[in-house]
């Protein structure tokens, strides 16, 4: 019986020294109690926060925090970037948000810009990737042009109160009317890190942040645009913020 114990104290303590890390090990030192900080409240992320010393003060662990905010990977997070800190956190207005509304407001487009009115050739035979689609129908009146910061997508005439379709499956991020020059507008997070949004709507906007969409489902109806023309600003991010051409996705003919 004796040894039957010795052996199972020493196979508990074998699987006790499998899991040994050095980071749990110092945690304390280095992140202070765990779990000071409380759960259920976003938290923004500081210059030096690691996912693992932000899991730590929130008493949870890093997989909770990949999961909960959809990150790519454990390494993905930047200054600046709000978490979720439990399943039950209100969800954050992303990373990109941020970086776009700043962009915008730094550099406004001027009203004299005029619309381009044809797309280059570079784009006149693009196919949409699967899962996306075009999120309004109509004529570009304004190609892209990701150096331009007032042309970081492209817009699209239509009839003032056209439906206006979610371009993928995802998760509305932010709806409202914070960024100047663009109205408002609608955000939703896709997987692989890219955000979609949707410019110059009119105001009976049909989702809600933090609720999933599905790819052709109907979001807003389209309002007035610059020139006091209808029509869609629509553009694609990464999840840094980084514009990307949004015909590379919905392809360059409407379908």
């Amino acid at each position: 019986m004796k040894q039957i114990i010795f052996l199972l104290v020493i196979a508990i303590f074998t699987a006790s020294c499998s899991h040994y890390s050095p980071q749990y090990s110092n945690a304390s030192k280095i992140h202070g109690k765990k779990g000071s900080l409380p759960k259920g409240r976003n938290y923004r992320v500081q210059k030096g926060d690691t996912l693992f010393g932000i899991a730590w003060k929130h008493g949870v662990t890093v997989e909770e925090l990949v999961r909960w905010n959809n990150l790519p990977s454990q390494n993905s997070i930047q200054v600046g970037q709000v978490l979720r800190t439990s399943a039950t956190s209100p969800y954050p207005r992303t990373y990109a948000t941020r970086t776009y509304a700043d962009t915008i407001r730094s550099n406004p487009p001027t009203s004299t810009a005029k619309p381009a009115n044809t797309q280059p050739a570079a784009t006149a035979n693009l196919p949409a990737i699967s899962g996306w689609s075009w999120p309004t129908r109509g004529k570009i009146i304004q190609t892209y042009n990701g150096n331009i910061p007032s042309r970081q997508g492209i817009r699209i005439a239509g009839t003032r109160g056209q439906a206006v379709l979610a371009a993928a499956n995802g998760r509305v991020t932010y709806v409202g009317a914070d960024v100047k020059f663009i109205g408002r507008m609608v955000m939703i997070e896709h997987t692989g890190g890219l955000i979609s949004i949707y410019g110059f709507l009119e105001n009976n906007i049909l989702v809600k942040e933090g609720q999933t969409v599905k790819r052709g489902q109907k979001i807003a109806t389209m309002g007035i645009g610059q020139q006091n023309t209808p029509s869609l600003n629509f553009e694609i991010h990464r999840s840094g913020g980084k514009s990307v051409n949004p015909l590379s996705y919905i392809g360059s003919n409407a379908n």
